[in-house]
């Protein structure tokens, strides 16, 4: 893990969850309701759908804001470069900064 003054920076990894699921993911519609959460996602020329469905809820989420995400994208470049973060969807997060400031 990187260190930065004695602190250790959050790792980005990209996530594959199952074979099959396409590099690149937009989010057609996110409901967050009674039922639970429900995100369907589709490919770049709309042809393969997945729905990921939350039943019981989920403890918390975060929507970021333009400058956060300026920030984060960023941040993102200089550790990775440009086509770590614009050539794939999903990542996980390794020491993220979240998990650290709670």
């Amino acid at each position: 893990m990187k260190m930065i003054g004695g602190r250790v920076l959050e790792h980005w990894e990209r996530w594959v969850p199952t074979n099959g699921i396409p590099s690149r993911l937009y989010n057609d519609t996110f409901i967050d309701n009674k039922e639970g959460i429900v995100l369907e996602f589709s490919d770049e020329k709309d042809k393969k759908k997945m729905v990921v469905k939350f039943e019981k809820g989920v403890l918390s989420y975060r929507n970021t804001d333009e400058g956060s995400l300026l920030r984060k994208l960023n941040y993102l470049e200089q550790q990775y470069g440009s086509d770590f973060y614009s050539e794939w969807t999903l990542f996980k997060v390794i020491n993220s900064d979240k998990e650290r400031n709670r």
